[in-house]
């Protein structure tokens, strides 16, 4: 069963340096969630004492804090549906060489040694460090740290921008993405403030057969209430199997047949809105489009030139499909045309054939 969920996440200094925030963020907000707060701070050393209690009696405990203050980190809340376990699934393995690609681990790990750190036991070798010979990132040392509430789980990416004395080789050059509990992320420590999350986003065209999740791109910190909109100003209410709101302020048209296109719902103009005690904002207008993934044809229709004129051919395409089609080549006789001497191939796909001649009437096109 889904259950909505909101988990605390923390770029460390690493992943601050080496500007992967975006793409983090990026990737979460693909996935459907929503990012409910976020702050770019320096944390004192009494703030990471107190948020790393349950370490403190960890050998490598003084090092941890003393990285963590060494630049700043941007902290994060968010949002969804099993965000807990989803988010987990989207870090990978905790061995990066064991990550599939598309999780944060696979594309950002360096490669790993033949020696990997034992959490705890005995100092590793020294992680990541630039090597002297080539310039290049030498095999990071890796570890989990199993938590009461959550775990910790770093894929090394690069040099931190300064070196930050005996730290086990475990904290160097890393990326971290901390997963913990909720209570962990203070209100107070977010703020309260009003803000968009994808400003730019204008247009979704999405397949009848397949359906559309898109999740409201204004939101707040403090939690704001998002709702929905026609860009007539009309609220947006929900149609059983068709349409749905969620609690998270998530639109979901779902899957339906062609019978069932209603341009009210699936070909309109939409807008979202964020309120909370900063104030209301309101995102510019979305046009949610459904297309029909059924078959069509193509046809070419008779032209007449004289000799040693242009002849113009078009590749007539049917009107629901036209907006998502494009000509990529065209046949002469069952054999593709290279565009030369006499025949060009227009940016929009037509067909040109200049200085027609007489052998050119006996194919066809």
């Amino acid at each position: 069963m889904a259950n909505l969920e909101r988990t605390f996440i923390a770029i460390k200094p690493d992943g601050v340096q080496r500007g992967l925030v975006g793409e983090i963020i990026k990737r979460f907000e693909q996935k459907g969630f929503r990012l409910v707060a976020m702050k770019f701070l320096r944390a004192s050393e009494e703030h990471l004492k107190q948020h790393y209690i349950d370490l403190k009696d960890r050998p490598f405990f003084p090092g941890l804090v003393k990285y963590m203050n060494s630049g700043p980190v941007v902290a994060m809340v968010w949002e969804g549906l099993n965000v807990v376990k989803t988010g987990r699934v989207m870090l990978g393995e905790t061995n990066p060489a064991d990550s599939k690609p598309g999780t944060i681990r696979g594309d950002f790990c360096i490669q790993v040694g033949r020696t990997r750190a034992e959490f705890g036991t005995r100092p590793p070798p020294r992680a990541g460090l630039r090597s002297r010979e080539s310039g290049a990132p030498s095999a990071g040392g890796w570890e989990r740290a199993e938590r009461g509430r959550g775990a910790a789980a770093r894929p090394a990416i690069g040099p931190p921008p300064r070196r930050i004395g005996p730290l086990y080789g475990m904290w160097l050059v890393t990326f971290l993405l901390l997963l913990d509990s909720l209570h962990k992320a203070r209100p107070e420590d977010v703020g309260t403030s009003l803000y968009f999350v994808n400003d730019s986003l204008q247009h979704v065209t999405f397949s009848s057969s397949v359906g559309v999740v898109v999740p409201c791109p204004a939101a707040g910190s403090p939690s704001a209430a998002l709702r929905w909109y026609l860009a007539t100003g009309d609220d947006i209410y929900d149609v059983p199997h068709i349409r749905h709101v969620h609690a998270n302020g998530t639109l979901q048209l779902f899957p339906f047949s062609p019978s069932a296109f209603n341009s009210f719902i699936h070909d309109n103009d939409y807008f979202c809105t964020a309120e909370n005690a900063a104030g209301k904002i309101r995102s510019p207008n979305i046009r949610i489009k459904a297309v029909f993934r059924e078959p069509y044809t193509v046809r070419v229709e008779d032209q007449r030139s004289m000799r040693g004129n242009v002849a113009v051919f078009k590749c007539l395409i049917p009107s629901s499909v036209q907006e998502y089609v494009s000509v990529v080549s065209w046949e002469k006789d069952t054999v593709s045309i290279t565009p030369e001497n006499r025949f060009f191939i227009t940016s929009h796909g037509g067909l040109y054939i200049s200085d027609v001649q007489k052998e050119d009437a006996l194919s066809t096109y």
